[in-house]
């Protein structure tokens, strides 16, 4: 029987489920001559691979079927990881390391397997699944002896900094350097390792670390050690002044991820841009690196580069007040980050909605499960000030200020880390709510440096916030500061039309407003409260329209007070300081005399003038 006609056979037999009549022994001979007769097709036939793997892993349980189902297991995944299916990648190694399991395969092979495993996880988005498999890869080496193998295994899950992110890699970093390592890859390992520790929190070991990577891989000029050293290194920038070295590390980052084709560590390379960017008010690079995250999310397919795309999306949408598009693009990024098992992707959700909420005015943007969810969260000054200002948000005040005395005490004695500018563009709401010029005082000297940056603040995979000058003119404002805070604001509104950040120019506009009225300027504080009321209401933020409405009505309220005259009195008294008679007036404004004496009578009751010469001299208009 030749062998094409035994394939079709034997397919025709496994397919109609014939087989399960057979003798196991023969059903099993069935899949060892299907096996033997695909393996020798021409390998570029989409599927062999797959196919000769599952007949050779039911053709018998002895160590040679199963090495050659777990080998050409492991070849299916190389063309599924080609083919951008990472899913389907995992499906076969899974494959491949049962049949080497069954085939009594050694440690090491098995190591080098699940190594294979947990990148195609990590391709996949799968991440906690990622670092399990990471942890088995580990385990097997050492056993074996394999040192390469358990550095590998902690270099696999890059890019994220989960809470089980950082306790595994941690743990399989300092393992990987207990070792003697060629030097690129302690570079690499170092790099890893001051990147979770400067997520944790740990600023002065990273700092450490990053050095030492960032010397081993310059020495070395190994892309991938140039690449990771530069990553650490961006995670360790937390200063105002940071953007134009943020920059440089996203070129480096961006040339060397395009000569390892590794399409994660670009978008993070443009993720940097965008940030340093956004800061110095460079729009053009902004769209430029935004189109570039895009375009390598489309060409990789990596679930972890569709999640950096719509997190900048969603930021960038916030910012500009298109609140709609915004949580359109949040949702889908949660929905990843939750099929990932990534914790910390699916709390920047969280966060973002907790920013929505605030920029907007609005406790419903909140999720149903916000507070259950903030529980969860291992407590940081940053979880302090969102959880004080949703607290506020809500109208929890005594709740809200417990926590805004924690932070009030970190003002006077900082720990400045990743999170420290982003913790003080938010205290701004709370020094506010709470009455405290001392504290806006201590605040804005905080806040200087970075108004002194013409855009936008923040990071892409969260949210950014305007003009730094509008933080900073609050601050001086609450601190009494009126002059310098007028000047800080109009700086501000002009800057943050340039970004488009619409939102910001409301707030600010309402901010500017009542230092103009505290200026003793009620006109201008009344036009600037009138706009911000007008553009609130069309960006749909009832929090500011709210307060632009009540300032309205305040601005109303006191005009009455100091000027107890109607228009129309005002127009008949600016007459009578011209020295116009009544019949004159009346003539003038198409009214009768009676009239014009009436309202005479009730300005000089109301001013308490005894006469009209006493209202020439008084009169202020």
């Amino acid at each position: 029987m030749s062998a094409q006609l035994t394939s079709r056979v034997t397919h025709g037999l496994l397919a109609e489920g014939l087989a399960d009549l057979l003798d196991p022994v023969e059903r099993r001979e069935i899949h060892r001559r299907a096996a033997i007769t695909l393996q020798v097709r021409p390998s570029a036939l989409p599927g062999l691979a797959a196919a000769v793997a599952g007949h050779w892993r039911r053709a018998g349980g002895d160590e040679q079927a199963q090495r050659c189902a777990a080998r050409w297991a492991r070849q299916a995944a190389v063309e599924a990881v080609q083919a951008l299916a990472y899913d389907e990648a995992a499906t076969h190694l899974l494959t491949a390391v049962a049949a080497l399991r069954q085939a009594g395969a050694g440690e090491a092979e098995l190591a080098q397997t699940t190594l294979e495993l947990a990148r195609a996880y990590y391709l996949a988005g799968a991440l906690t699944e990622a670092l399990r498999q990471c942890e088995q890869t580990a385990a097997a080496a050492q056993r074996a002896g394999r040192d390469d193998l358990v550095a590998a295994a902690a270099l696999v899950v890059r890019w994220v900094t989960f809470p089980q992110a950082i306790e595994t890699i941690s743990r399989l970093c300092r393992t990987a350097l207990a070792a003697p390592q060629p030097a690129a890859l302690r570079a690499q390992l170092l790099s890893q390792l001051a990147t979770i520790l400067g997520e944790a929190g740990s600023t002065e070991a990273a700092h450490r670390h990053v050095d030492e990577a960032m010397e081993l891989a310059q020495a070395s000029g190994d892309a991938q050690a140039l690449l990771d050293a530069a990553r650490a290194r961006e995670m360790s920038l937390a200063g105002p002044d940071d953007a134009e070295e943020r920059l440089r590390l996203a070129a480096t980052a961006v040339e060397q991820a395009d000569r390892l084709s590794q399409p994660l560590a670009a978008v993070l390379g443009q993720q940097w841009r965008i940030r340093a960017a956004y800061q110095l008010g460079r729009l053009d690079v902004v769209d430029e690196a935004m189109a570039a995250v895009a375009m390598l999310a489309d060409r990789s397919s990596l679930p972890l580069a569709s999640w950096h795309r719509l997190r900048g999306a969603a930021a960038r949408a916030a910012l500009e007040g298109r609140f709609a598009a915004a949580r359109s693009a949040n949702l889908q990024a949660h929905r990843l980050g939750s099929r990932a098992g990534d914790a910390q992707a699916t709390g920047l959700s969280y966060a973002f909605a907790a920013h929505l909420a605030m920029l907007r005015g609005d406790a419903a943007e909140l999720p149903d499960d916000f507070w259950p969810m903030l529980e969860a969260v291992p407590p940081s000054p940053l979880i302090t000030v969102f959880r004080a200002n949703t607290l506020q948000l809500e109208g929890r005040r005594e709740a809200a200020k417990a926590y805004y005395e924690q932070l009030r005490q970190m003002l006077d004695d900082p720990v400045v880390d990743l999170r420290w500018g982003g913790l003080l563009m938010q205290l701004i709401d709370l020094v506010e709510a709470f009455g405290d010029p001392p504290a806006a005082e201590v605040l804005a000297t905080h806040l200087k440096p970075y108004a002194a940056y013409s855009g936008a603040v923040g990071t892409p995979t969260v949210f950014f916030v305007g003009c730094m000058q509008g933080h900073y003119g609050r601050a001086l404002g609450h601190a009494g500061e009126l002059h310098d805070a007028k000047a800080a604001l109009r700086t501000a509104i002009t800057r943050d039309a340039a970004l488009g950040a619409r939102p910001h120019i409301v707030l600010n506009q309402l901010a500017l407003a009542d230092v103009l009225r505290r200026l003793d300027d009620p006109d201008a504080a009344v036009t600037l409260a009138a706009a911000a009321a007008a553009e609130a209401r069309r960006l749909d933020m009832p929090g500011p329209l709210a307060r632009a409405d009540r300032l309205l009505a305040d601005l109303a309220a006191a005009r009455r007070e100091t000027d107890p005259l109607t228009a129309r009195e005002h127009e008949v008294a600016a007459l009578v300081v011209q020295a116009m008679s009544n019949r004159e007036i009346a003539a003038r404004l198409v009214l009768s005399e009676r009239t014009i004496e009436s309202h005479v009578r009730s300005i000089l009751a109301k001013l308490g003038c005894t006469n009209r010469t006493e209202l020439v001299a008084r009169w202020r208009p």
